[in-house]
């Protein structure tokens, strides 16, 4: 998983108001006309909503404790957390039928005011404009598939419209929508992404700061790294190295290993018979001989020949970039 930066308030401002003029007193509005718990209300301030809205994942955490506390006093994460087992279980005990009313109504309600597809997904306007905002070239989770956004002016009118918003990247929510409702329009909980890791592979699986990496939480000591073996019949095998708890967690939830492992006799090998084809000194040779380095940059030179950036900050302009940087690194390629 690729971490993404931090960004500036006024520009995350500007792709709200392209929704709303105030879109934080528009969803204060809303939940005052609810028929939402006064409790709930009362909690729920326009201050509270920009913060919402606007929050990094550790905040957003807190203020998912306050809602809850809102709600019952004495009521903890854990208590929502049982909430949310309670309501897929097909035989439920009277203490989950318990939580399934004291949170369900209020969840409901909450579903209906922070409608993602009514204001983001389904509107191309909203959600192309965050696209452009996060301008990621991959998806966050993988880094296998290309996610640009491509949009284009109308051959007639010279004007960009619908039709000419042509593909952008989907966006996951870190904490599933229909789980953590207040999050579902947060900006930082809108992690671009493929259509894979989005659908298919994360999902609606619940991670939690305390459990997973968040791609923007920066985490000092939790990584993996990609590495390989040679099988005994001489085949090329992806391996992972992961350091630390959460980064183990993350990458087996995000199938990482299992997804990658596809790619042994494609993208891994083409690095191996590149790299063994060649004398140990074959790069000096070309980036001395073949590249003039007074104009072409060292960073360039890497892309041109393995199609690979070796600045982590841009691994998210080309697919693969994470993989075959560790895999270069590993053959003493990269240094």
């Amino acid at each position: 998983m690729l971490e993404l930066p931090i960004y500036d308030r006024s520009i995350i401002d500007t792709f709200y108001k392209i929704i709303d003029d105030d879109f934080a007193d528009m969803i204060y509005q809303k939940i005052q006309k609810s028929k939402i718990q006064s409790n709930v209300k009362g909690y729920l301030t326009k201050n509270i909503i920009s913060e919402i809205l606007f929050s990094t994942p550790e905040r957003l955490l807190e203020i998912q404790k306050e809602y809850i506390q809102s709600i019952n006093n004495k009521s903890t994460l854990i208590d929502y957390e049982n909430f949310l087992l309670a309501k897929d279980k097909k035989k439920r005990s009277s203490i989950d039928n318990k939580l399934i009313n004291r949170f369900n109504p209020t969840n409901k309600k909450l579903i209906e005011i922070f409608n993602y597809d009514h204001y983001i997904s389904s509107k191309k306007t909203s959600s192309y404009a965050l696209a452009k905002i996060v301008g990621r070239n991959t998806c966050t989770y993988c880094n296998r598939l290309y996610t640009f956004t491509v949009i284009r002016k109308d051959v007639n009118s010279k004007r960009i419209n619908n039709g000419t918003r042509i593909t952008r990247p989907q966006f996951d929510h870190w904490f599933p929508k229909k789980k953590f409702p207040l999050f579902s329009l947060s900006f930082y909980n809108l992690i671009p992404s493929c259509s894979v890791c989005n659908s298919s592979v994360k999902s609606d699986e619940s991670f939690m700061p305390s459990t997973h990496l968040h791609p923007y939480i920066k985490e000092k000591n939790d990584k993996y790294r990609f590495s390989y073996i040679l099988e005994p019949d001489g085949s090329p095998k992806v391996i992972l190295h992961t350091h630390g708890d959460k980064a183990k967690k993350t990458a087996e939830d995000l199938k990482i290993l299992e997804i990658y492992s596809e790619h042994s006799e494609y993208e891994l090998k083409d690095l191996l018979e590149l790299r063994f084809k060649y004398s140990d000194n074959y790069l000096d040779v070309l980036f001395n001989d073949t590249f003039n380095l007074d104009e072409v940059d060292k960073k360039d030179s890497y892309r041109l020949l393995f199609g690979v950036e070796i600045d982590p900050n841009d691994f998210h302009k080309r697919p693969f970039s994470k993989f075959k940087y560790d895999i270069l690194k590993e053959l003493k390629v990269i240094r």
